[in-house]
């Protein structure tokens, strides 16, 4: 899955444009406030509408990022046939840095696209900068429709 291709229509363009976003938005805000993010799902339903999905705890069980991933794609999955399009976003180290992973799929799309954002985290007074460096884009296999 692209987000280049003349053959993919304006409206899945559109959708992934605005998961991307907010995928992007939400990580940088945890990052600010927190230094790190637990993985979060984001979709759009068929009438258009951003959600999120996060992980539910488990009573007596701290969830691992693994586990966390495990439970996101899971609600993604049971959501899939009310969804146009899904994200799952993830704090990673790639290539040595930190990064956010973003991979995304679109139900009129074949494949996945996968993002990977690096930054640096620093600091200004009593907060946390956030900077981002260039994303790198690939082709992923499918997890929500395969």
């Amino acid at each position: 899955m692209t987000t280049r291709s003349p053959a993919v229509p304006a409206a899945v363009c559109e959708d992934v444009a605005h998961l991307r976003s907010a995928a992007l938005r939400a990580a940088v805000t945890s990052l600010q406030r927190r230094g790190g993010f637990f993985p979060v799902g984001l979709s759009i339903d068929r009438s258009g509408t951003l959600e999120y999905h996060l992980p539910d705890p488990v009573p007596g069980r701290r969830l691992t990022p693994l586990d966390a991933i495990d439970v996101v794609e899971g609600s993604l999955l049971a959501a899939r046939d009310d969804l146009r399009a899904v994200a799952l976003v993830m704090d990673i180290t790639w290539l040595g840095s930190d990064a956010v992973r973003v991979d995304l799929e679109h139900r009129a799309c074949e494949g996945q696209l996968r993002i990977r954002t690096p930054y640096s985290l620093g600091r200004r007074l009593l907060r946390r900068t956030v900077t981002l460096g260039e994303p790198d884009e690939s082709d992923a296999d499918p997890r929500i429709w395969p």
